[in-house]
């Protein structure tokens, strides 16, 4: 399987700016190299949460390869071939975030308001359909739709389990019908279930007929965005749509 991650940066947050002044922050969350980077790039805020979504991306990636790691994030490590030129519009980066002997690839994708990052790890990546998107949302134009009883309509008991909010709410929905659209069929074969732990955080994965799918999902939310990112065989999507 090709295992995917995602991570989305709400920039126009307050907690998001300035925070390259942080030391303590910065200290405790980047390796040398990458603070040097931060604090000789033109826009350093915009420097640090690039690199911050590119680890969040790569630790969602680890997580799956084996059991969860203690997330320090100073011990995965972004390379990204220049960060001091930073444009003031819209820009896509490609770099990697290593961790012990793994490499994530990614991409980033960055505008005024957002940052998005997007990551994959596997072998015949060209043998799957991978998509990655972000949607803006105004909660009080959802609230209705995802209050009391309504929820019910749209995820299983099981899923509400782990459904703690309207953004986890939405996110999940949206990812549901990313895929539901790639295979052709009714969103509600779907399910989107993390296994509850007493330890660790677990990932998510997708329920296809109450069966656990060979399809990896990846969730994330921010501010006013919600973010997913799927992979599935291109074999599957075929078979599913005849």
């Amino acid at each position: 399987m090709l295992l995917v991650g995602n991570d989305v940066v709400d920039l126009t947050l307050p907690a998001c700016i300035n925070k390259s002044k942080d030391t303590r922050f910065v200290n405790r969350v980047f390796h040398p190299e990458e603070k040097a980077a931060i604090l000789q790039s033109a826009n350093p805020d915009k420097t640090l949460w690039i690199m911050w979504a590119a680890k969040e991306t790569a630790y969602k990636i680890i997580s799956k390869i084996d059991s969860p790691p203690v997330f320090s994030h100073k011990k995965f490590i972004t390379e990204f071939e220049d960060l001091t030129n930073l444009a003031a519009g819209m820009c896509t980066l490609r770099g990697r975030v290593c961790f012990e002997t793994f490499a994530i690839q990614l991409k980033v994708v960055v505008n005024a308001d957002k940052i998005h990052a997007f990551g994959s790890c596997g072998l015949h990546e060209t043998e799957y359909f991978q998509q990655a998107s972000t949607e803006r949302f105004d909660a009080s134009l959802n609230q209705k739709w995802l209050s009391g009883d309504a929820l019910g309509f749209v995820f299983s008991k099981r899923e509400m389990e782990t459904v703690k909010s309207l953004w986890s709410a939405l996110v999940r929905h949206n990812c549901k019908l990313a895929i539901a659209g790639a295979l052709g069929i009714d969103v509600m074969r779907l399910q989107i279930i993390r296994p509850l732990s007493s330890k660790k955080t677990l990932p998510p994965f997708l329920f296809l007929d109450d069966h656990r799918a060979n399809i990896d999902i990846s969730l994330s939310h921010h501010g006013q965005w919600v973010a997913w990112a799927i992979s599935i065989e291109k074999g599957m999507i075929i078979s599913c749509k005849q």
